[in-house]
């Protein structure tokens, strides 16, 4: 509740990327455990994970996930409770570093934090949360797939929060 009504003293005018950085700083604040990579990192993590040692969750709905995601990104739904995902995915994930990212990182820190000890207690490398999530990576031109196939199309999660979207373009609340 608090993200909003922080969000809600935004200036409007204010550039996109930086509306970003004050969620960042936000999130940083109010969960300080969670630890976060930016984009170049992730993106040299793709180039290099040749042997399969990195797993990415995106923490979107279905509809944000289907209208685009990072290359081989796995969907959980932002409600799943830290039993269910850990009982789902904690066996395969020994020695392998975790993602987890979402529209601006607020859904995928929360997860990150629910889940993030116990991971890293049942083996798992880093576990780490996209900095700025998806947004930031769209906004920066890193690469989205949809269907198998790459895509510059992005889904805003509702209207208020496309505003932080900077090429707005390429909104789309459905698939192609």
């Amino acid at each position: 509740m608090f993200l909003i009504l922080l969000l809600t003293s935004i200036n409007p005018s204010m550039a996109e990327s930086e509306k970003l950085r004050e969620i960042q700083q936000w999130i940083l604040e109010n969960q300080p455990d969670v630890e976060h990579i930016d984009n170049k990192t992730l993106s040299q993590m793709l180039l290099g994970n040749s042997d399969s040692s990195l797993v990415i969750f995106d923490v979107r709905e279905e509809a944000e996930y289907e209208v685009s995601h990072i290359s081989n990104a796995i969907r959980i739904d932002p409600d799943i409770d830290r039993k269910s995902f850990l009982e789902r995915y904690s066996s395969g994930l020994e020695n392998k570093s975790v993602v987890f990212y979402c529209s601006v990182g607020r859904r995928s820190s929360d997860l990150a934090e629910i889940v993030g000890p116990d991971l890293q207690q049942a083996g798992a490398g880093d576990v780490v949360n996209l900095k700025h999530g998806i947004f930031g990576w769209h906004n920066q031109n890193f690469p989205l797939e949809s269907n198998s196939a790459s895509t510059e199309y992005i889904h805003p999660y509702n209207r208020w929060w496309g505003r932080i979207i900077e090429r707005k373009e390429f909104i789309r609340f459905e698939a192609d």
